[in-house]
């Protein structure tokens, strides 16, 4: 199961920003390739004012309770 953060940016709001976290790079791709994904993609698509940016970064800190 995939759980997905949705931000919003405070000084520009028609800019939001959608965090999913994946076990390894690996895993990205068949996320991607995913049919529940491309359907989403395409629904989004008409709504963006840019093309979709997928991004990668490496999380450094830890939310509360979770182990590390």
């Amino acid at each position: 199961m995939s759980l997905y953060d949705l931000y919003q940016q405070t000084n520009g709001p028609d800019t939001l920003t959608i965090v999913d976290g994946w076990a390894s790079d690996a895993a990205i791709p068949a996320h991607t390739a995913h049919p529940n994904v491309a359907r989403v993609v395409d629904q989004l698509n008409p709504l963006l004012a840019a093309p979709l940016a997928v991004t990668t970064s490496i999380r450094l800190s830890h939310s509360t309770g979770e182990s590390q």
